[in-house]
């Protein structure tokens, strides 16, 4: 008989058609005449070449490596081990339990507000707290904010922003512990830890308001911070997802955090200290050495983020199912 070039919906049960090499095999069928190796990864997964002589069945879809292999028609193109699997596949999608559509509605509608929320979170705590007299209070009012971080890369929803979400509870119990180790010490010495009383601090405890700084550069974002470290990744993936305006904001948000952690600096550093506190007198090294471990550990784990950013970028991905 003679060939000619049909599409393979044309093709009938019993009609045969001729395979090349590389020519992907367009319907299941018998091997009739000829010899091949047949790549049947699409349908079994294995990607080595299979051997395929008179008498052997082929698969749509399969790619014929090498040889030439005419084939008799077994199935229709609509009844192929192919199509069956992309039927099954859409079934699946549209046939989901009823948990897994009511998940996927609830993210579609909600998913905007939490993000809304977690960057009101991020403004309203860090607004808050530059208010504030007290500076327990102050770090209390930022941990909001800091928490908006965490609940805005959840949001936003890619591997990096989810990332930076997840890494950023470990950084920011280094740093915020850190400092309220460091208001510890501040209690200890003077009885208080109102931002008033803190005046003239950098002269009368040094070695404790530096850790209140250093914590202070952590909760801003600065470079070789963990802060910094958090907020890098909170941006990368707000614009992988193309939320510039996100981006902005995140790092919007920073600045007023420079203000918060200004005024607790200016107390200590530029003002004097009342008339009798003048003399200095540091915290205990007891108290002293677990503040400045959390506070180095805020540097050590801005300086090298592999071990944190890879753990946390691992855990993302596997909440998101594997996708970048």
């Amino acid at each position: 008989g003679s060939e000619a070039n049909v599409p393979a919906a044309e093709v009938a049960v019993d009609d045969r058609f001729i395979v090349r090499g590389g020519d992907r095999i367009p319907l299941d069928g018998e091997v009739v005449e000829g010899a091949g190796a047949v790549d049947q990864a699409p349908i079994t997964g294995e990607s080595a070449l299979v051997p395929k002589e008179t008498g052997d069945e082929v698969y749509a879809g399969t790619i014929n490596g090498e040889g030439t292999l005419t084939v008799r028609a077994t199935k229709a193109a609509s009844d192929t081990v192919l199509a069956k699997i992309i039927r099954m596949v859409g079934d699946a999608h549209s046939k989901r339990a009823p948990v897994e559509q009511w998940v996927a509605k609830f993210a579609r509608i909600y998913t905007p507000i939490v993000m809304v929320l977690a960057i009101a979170g991020m403004f309203a705590g860090s607004l808050i707290a530059i208010y504030q007299s007290n500076v327990k209070r102050l770090l209390a009012y930022s941990s909001v904010a800091q928490v908006g971080y965490m609940i805005l890369g959840i949001s936003i929803g890619n591997a990096p922003a989810m990332a930076g979400g997840i890494v950023h509870m470990f950084n920011h119990a280094l740093m915020k512990g850190g400092l309220f180790m460091a208001l510890g010490c501040v209690f200890y010495v003077i009885g208080s830890v109102k931002l008033e009383d803190m005046a003239g601090l950098g002269k009368r405890m040094p070695v404790t308001a530096a850790a209140i700084v250093a914590g202070g550069f952590s909760l801003i974002g600065v470079p070789l911070t963990v802060g910094f470290i958090s907020k890098f990744y909170l941006v990368e993936g707000a614009l992988q997802a193309g939320m510039w305006p996100v981006a902005l904001l995140i790092m919007l948000s920073s600045l007023l955090a420079v203000i918060y952690v200004w005024r607790v600096v200016e107390v200590m550093y530029f003002r004097s200290p009342a008339i009798g506190n003048e003399a200095p007198t540091e915290a205990p090294m007891s108290l002293l050495v677990p503040t400045y471990i959390l506070l180095g550990a805020a540097f050590w784990f801005g300086i090298d983020a592999t071990y944190t950013g890879d753990v946390a970028m691992s855990a993302a991905q596997t909440l998101l199912g594997g996708s970048k």
